[in-house]
């Protein structure tokens, strides 16, 4: 099986983002696989992207949103090894918290994920995150500023040019304009 068949096995499994109150992951074979989570029940889940190196090396971007019924979100992604699924929070900064939105695989030391993170002041910042194959870290990624200063930029998506190269697109709002702007980022840092 190809890569991007497996892509699109799992993307219709586990997507398009869904909003779920009990985290379940459908997995090959058709398995339902209930996962545990180390949050409050009482708080909200959403996959967002999916993409595979293997049949055994998947991985899945997501959030928990109303953290301790606050309007704060905590970025993960799950990794399904083939039996199972285990997830890994990854870093999360701004103070209302981060969300990811989509992630892609270049190979399996060579994960990418991206999204948006909140400020205390409603400023949204465009957030890249890179797994190197034993960690999650942030990877610095250009917010162009909007009308004063005030930045509403988020990153929806992303996709693998070759071995090294990344595209991702999103959206930006500029304050007082009536329509978001596309916002297209790209990186040989792959």
């Amino acid at each position: 099986m190809s890569t991007k068949r497996s892509d699109r096995q799992y993307a219709r499994k586990v997507g398009p983002e869904r909003t779920l109150r009990e985290p379940v992951v459908q997995g090959p074979n058709d398995a339902v696989v209930h996962l545990s989570y180390p949050f409050a029940l009482a708080t909200t889940h959403s996959l967002t992207g999916v993409t595979a190196v293997a049949t055994d090396d998947v991985w899945a971007s997501g959030y928990e949103g109303n953290v301790d019924n606050q309007n704060f979100m905590k970025p993960y992604v799950l990794h399904w090894d083939g039996s199972s699924w285990t997830l890994s929070l990854t870093p999360n900064s701004g103070g209302e918290g981060s969300r990811l939105n989509a992630t892609v695989a270049l190979s399996a030391g060579d994960v990418w994920a991206v999204g948006q993170t909140q400020a205390l002041n409603g400023e949204i910042f465009t957030l890249t995150e890179k797994f190197d194959g034993t960690a999650w870290t942030m990877v610095p990624s250009p917010s162009p500023g909007g009308t004063n200063g005030y930045r509403v930029d988020s990153l929806s998506s992303v996709a693998g040019l070759g071995a090294s190269g990344l595209v991702a697109v999103g959206a930006r709002e500029i304050a007082g304009q009536c329509c978001l702007r596309t916002l297209a980022l790209a990186t040989n840092a792959g």
